[in-house]
């Protein structure tokens, strides 16, 4: 029997359930974690279909999936999984064609809320043009 895990017995089920007398918000947040992927990720949508084709319940596949989804939290808090190295994010930036024009105008509100702000760096910049631009590809 697993840590934490309470037998459920039932007529002819005879399974294991992760006990409810936890974290109660953890529990909350794997739930929409659970359903941000049902609604979102073509393989865990797959997941559901083809255990409930098995028989399984709803019920039992959200289950398998929190207990899923809490390993990966685990493993991602334990530092024992591949984290991507972002030391340079200017190869990611670009591949998803991102500009840091863009980055500053989705986080202040508009194309011309960081204007003023950023002038006097653009205009000292090294790469800055003649009218005091910068380039969007070196951003």
């Amino acid at each position: 029997m697993r840590y934490g895990s309470i037998p459920v017995r039932s007529g002819r089920t005879d399974r294991h359930r992760l006990s409810r007398g936890g974290d109660r918000q953890a529990n909350a947040a794997l739930h929409h974690i659970v359903k941000n992927r049902m609604s979102n990720d073509p393989s865990t949508r797959a997941y559901r279909d083809s255990h409930l084709a098995k028989g399984w319940t709803n019920k039992a596949v959200y289950r398998a999936l929190k207990r899923a989804v809490a390993r990966e939290v685990y493993r991602a808090l334990s530092g024992h999984c591949a984290v991507p190295d972002y030391t340079d994010l200017r190869p990611a930036r670009r591949a998803k064609n991102i500009t840091l024009t863009t980055v500053a105008e989705h986080l202040h509100g508009g194309p011309h809320a960081s204007a003023s702000s950023s002038s006097a760096a653009t205009i000292n910049s090294p790469t800055a043009t003649a009218n005091g631009s910068r380039p969007l590809d070196n951003a």
